[in-house]
């Protein structure tokens, strides 16, 4: 029987065995630690089945090719078509593999905002709206110190936005819309407080300059705890 062939007359398993090596080789596995490796993913291999593999000598199934690719970090497709440019096979694995990073990524920054906003974020925010409330809506020392701690959260949260959405750039199979709409509920809640942002408010309230939560939260960790604290009467930035 004779192998199906890609267009240009490859053979899909001849075009994934050739970058099969070359990206173990770009990730420094030898044929052992790959073995290792889909023996985990209860692929019964050894460091003989790789080697037998890459000379040729034992054909490969599909499931056993999805699985490696998976473990290479490298799409299917990307593993059986043959490049146009033979000298691209190398490159195209590994924007390939940049590529599906984002979708790795995305998740790793998901997880650990959605955890840092319960952990870290909401108490400081409910501290700030209970302190706001306290003083009858009057910018208290209290006040303008949680304030520029909410501000440096907003921003650690925009931050992480952007490179949530830079991170669809690099990957077609995900939608930055996907992102906004499971993000619906946090952005409400950070708009809702994103008025303290605003230096013109603070303005109004009659807060000098240099006394204005968008002032103090330029501050490093230690002089801002300072400021609480009055330890020193002047903003110093940390060393």
């Amino acid at each position: 029987m004779q192998p199906y062939r890609l267009p240009g007359g490859s053979s899909w398993e001849a075009t994934f065995i050739a970058r099969m090596k070359m990206r173990r080789e770009q990730l420094g596995l030898t044929q052992t630690d790959l073995a290792k490796q889909l023996k985990a993913l209860n692929l019964p291999f050894h460091q003989q089945t790789i080697q037998r593999i890459e000379a040729g000598d034992r054909p490969l199934r599909l499931d056993e090719a999805f699985t490696i690719a998976g473990l290479l970090g490298v799409d299917l497709t990307t593993m059986v078509y043959p490049s146009r440019d033979e000298n691209a096979g190398y490159a195209e694995l590994v924007v390939d593999a940049l590529r599906r990073s984002g979708e790795t990524l995305r998740g790793d920054v998901d997880e650990i905002i959605t955890d840092w906003l319960a952990e870290a974020y909401e108490p400081v925010a409910t501290e700030f709206v209970d302190a706001w409330e306290l003083s009858q809506h009057r910018p208290t020392k209290l006040v303008r110190w949680l304030a520029a701690w909410v501000i440096k959260a907003i921003w650690i949260f925009d931050n992480a936005d952007d490179l949530m959405t830079s991170t669809y750039g690099i990957d077609s199979s995900a939608h930055e819309e996907e992102w906004r709409s499971a993000t619906a509920g946090t952005r409400e809640a950070i708009e809702d407080l994103r008025w303290v942002t605003e230096e013109a408010v603070w303005e109004e309230m009659g807060v000098s300059e240099d006394e204005r939560p968008t002032m103090l939260a330029d501050l490093g960790v230690e002089a801002l705890s300072a400021y609480m604290r009055g330890d020193d009467g002047e903003h110093q930035e940390e060393a």
